[in-house]
């Protein structure tokens, strides 16, 4: 499969908490960790960049935020047990978009397991890092085949995520 690549200049991004007003998250923007993908010449920088910016998405302490730590079972359960003020064991998925049965009990719906993790993959990282798909080769800063890079959402860890966002920024204009 081609992937057509549209790289645009890095925007800050608000932390997680809907709950802030516009004005707050425009303060908090100001310290969004930032990075030019044109300049980077190895993954560590980007492993380490992406660990600060998930640090501040999620509002967690660095030491917290691993850059070998799966992205799901360990960093997102950490920021739950933080938002739900409970202990990182007592942690469970939930479900959502679900419906009643006839006893009045929760049935059908989804598992919320990843949700977290997926709004910052799919909306706020590629905002922040300055690389979004493009829906053709036209409106692309370049065009590769996935098999070249591989696929993000298949990657656990931000240091996977730092491997194939550096892929990426081998293609780049310097």
């Amino acid at each position: 499969m081609i992937l057509n690549i549209n790289r645009q200049p890095p925007q800050p991004i608000p932390p997680y908490d809907d709950e802030l007003s516009e004005a707050e998250q425009q303060l908090r923007m100001q310290h969004c960790p930032q990075l030019d993908l044109c300049q980077v010449d190895s993954p560590q920088p980007i492993a380490h960049y992406l660990q600060a910016l998930l640090a501040y998405y999620l509002e967690l302490p660095l030491a917290q935020v691993g850059l070998n730590d799966h992205l799901i079972d360990q960093i997102e359960r950490r920021f739950l047990a933080k938002w739900f003020n409970t202990p990182e064991p007592e942690v469970t998925d939930g479900r959502i978009l679900c419906g009643s049965d006839e006893q009045a009990q929760q049935a059908s719906g989804f598992s919320d397991r990843g949700i977290v993790m997926f709004t910052w993959l799919t909306f706020d990282l590629p905002n922040a890092i300055g690389v979004h798909t493009a829906a053709d080769g036209e409106q692309a800063t370049f065009s590769i085949d996935e098999h070249q890079i591989g696929d993000y959402h298949q990657c656990l860890t931000l240091n996977a995520l730092a491997q194939y966002f550096y892929k990426i920024s081998q293609h780049l204009p310097r």
